[in-house]
């Protein structure tokens, strides 16, 4: 019966079953839709039961008050949040387990990631930092400073290890350590 009930409420949704975190993404973009308008009855009752839907469906938390530009992929949810009040550029890449926000929410305390940021499984990025465009944080590092644009960074805390090379038309492609 809950299995039957689970695939009315996808349907009614028609959220893919196959790719759940485009669901988290889908869902954080009608959250924050919800959240951003003054007249709606009953909004954080809403907002309360998608929040539940996205962790259910994709065990991936974005809060809906987060600033966050189109293209946003991530490839694995799993353990992945997103806190209140992180801004993000365009075509941001997260991969499973990474956290980007504050432990305290105050104006400064969220981090800002430029356009085609690259976050690797496990990564950190807590506090008020700035990650420029096209910047990489490797796998299981805790970003601690600014990172300029570019930049690859990695360890405990986040130590810069080179820059991206520069294409053609503005494109960058990652040194053959990190493909």
């Amino acid at each position: 019966e809950c299995e039957e009930q689970l695939q009315k409420l996808i349907d009614a949704c028609d959220f893919p079953v196959t790719d759940a975190c485009r669901c988290a993404v889908d869902i954080y973009r009608v959250g924050n839709y919800i959240s951003k308008q003054q007249a709606f009855s009953d909004k954080r009752r809403v907002i309360s039961k998608l929040a539940y839907l996205q962790r259910f469906i994709s065990n991936c938390e974005i809060f809906f008050s987060a600033d966050i530009a189109d293209g946003l992929f991530v490839v694995h949810g799993l353990g992945t949040v997103i806190g209140p009040r992180v801004r993000s550029g365009k075509n941001l890449t997260i991969y499973q387990n990474c956290t980007l926000g504050a432990q305290y929410d105050t104006a400064h305390s969220n981090p800002t990631l430029g356009d085609d940021v690259i976050v690797y499984a496990g990564a950190k990025v807590i506090r008020g930092i700035n990650v420029g465009k096209n910047a990489v944080i490797g796998a299981n590092s805790v970003v601690t400073k600014d990172v300029p644009s570019g930049a690859i960074v990695v360890g405990i805390p986040a130590r810069v290890i080179g820059y991206r090379e520069v294409l053609n038309d503005d494109k960058y492609k990652l040194p053959p350590c990190v493909r």
